[in-house]
């Protein structure tokens, strides 16, 4: 092969090389130009998920304050604060954590759940301040309302779970103070023959207006705006 020979050849790989570059580096543009800096403040082009009763943000839980109850024992009434208490935007679902005797409990409210606590805390200072509290002997039969929760409990961590542990609300007298009553009965879990503990957790009415405030859910919801507002703004 002579020198001119293998000139026509390289030039040929040459061009060969420009065509494949430039039809791999060519765009597209459309006819009307766009200015992508004339947009207004704030202007939301990532859609935010709608609102619902199970969902209010694809957002990690947040946690809420906290807030007293009370328990029972052999020497009297003694406080119990509810540190760990989490909202979950995903499933718009409260969990409340705290230790009770040997064990670590944790239960989850609901929506639903929450107005049904909500509306009956509401009725027992509605009969408080009225002073026509019941005076019964207390127990599920006479009970403001019974339902079930998802109820977790172990003494180092949460292994046995109860997906509809039942419980129940009702108000008792101790030593002439009314007391708002969350009564967790005794539920087989899912995952052995092992049952719950039984949790009695008591509120006083200063104690049921601040729990009633974590319970609303216009609080719940403007805690995760502010969130959303950053995550779904442009």
């Amino acid at each position: 092969m002579n020198k001119l020979t293998k000139y026509f050849i390289c030039a040929a790989c040459l061009l060969s090389l420009i065509s494949c570059a430039s039809k791999q580096t060519s765009y597209v543009y459309d006819d009307e130009e766009v200015d992508i800096y004339d947009l207004s403040e704030n202007e939301k082009l990532v859609e935010a998920p709608v609102m619902t009763d199970d969902f209010l943000g694809d957002l990690d839980p947040l946690l809420v304050k906290n807030t007293m109850v009370l328990t029972k024992s052999s020497k009297g009434m003694k406080p119990l604060e509810l540190s760990k208490t989490y909202l979950f935007p995903r499933y718009n679902t409260l969990d409340f954590t705290f230790r009770y005797g040997v064990n670590n409990i944790n239960f989850t409210l609901n929506k639903n759940e929450r107005s049904k606590l909500a509306a009956t805390m509401e009725q027992f200072l509605a009969e408080y301040e009225a002073k026509v509290l019941p005076r019964h002997k207390v127990k599920s039969k006479n009970a403001y309302y019974n339902s079930t929760c998802p109820l977790r409990f172990g003494v180092a961590s949460l292994n046995y779970v109860a997906d509809d542990c039942k419980y129940w609300t009702n108000c008792q007298i101790i030593d002439k103070h009314a007391y708002f009553l969350i009564h967790f009965s005794r539920t087989e879990t899912r995952n052995s023959k092992e049952y719950t503990p039984q949790v009695n957790l008591y509120l006083s009415p200063s104690q049921i207006r601040d729990f009633l405030e974590i319970l609303d859910q216009d609080y719940l919801t403007s805690q995760v705006q502010e969130l959303r507002e950053k995550a779904y703004t442009y």
